[in-house]
């Protein structure tokens, strides 16, 4: 995982081919309605979202996308887990929506303020909105393969 703050970005570019792609649809700002929006080439797209959250969610993994979180309004308080410390999923892995859940707690809860990121790749189970809070933020969905 990644945590970092928008200004530097940039220094993460050449880590994936649709990261430059991805960190352009960022600094264009939070003017997207909430849900699905298709951003760009080769499956880019995003999930904007915005309300309030009771806390506890669940932690969850993807296996054909990467995901970019990034807090616009308010706080994410983001939970995080290495899979490899993780017990098995808690339901069979659920292709179409690309996700498995576990019912592990966090090893570490990061609070995500606005400008803030985090870059979590397959390999990292992570709970958004894992604590009560008011937020408003954007998904981005990066194909692993851009292909």
């Amino acid at each position: 995982m990644i945590l970092d703050h928008i200004e530097h970005i940039h220094r993460h570019a050449d880590l994936h081919p649709l990261f430059r792609e991805a960190f352009a649809v960022l600094a264009k700002g939070g003017h997207w309605t909430p849900g699905r929006h298709d951003v760009g080439t080769n499956g880019l797209f995003l999930f904007a979202s915005q309300g309030a959250t009771e806390g506890g969610s669940r932690m969850e993994a993807h296996r054909s996308h990467l995901d970019i979180h990034f807090t616009l309004d308010g706080a994410d308080h983001f939970g995080w887990k290495p899979l490899v410390h993780c017990g098995p999923p808690d339901a069979p892995f659920d292709v179409e929506k690309d996700v498995w859940t576990f019912a592990d707690a966090p090893v570490a809860v990061h609070t995500l303020l606005p400008g803030q990121l985090a870059i979590v790749w397959p390999e990292d189970v992570h709970a958004p909105l894992y604590a009560p809070g008011t937020f408003r933020k954007l998904v981005i969905k990066v194909p692993i393969d851009p292909s």
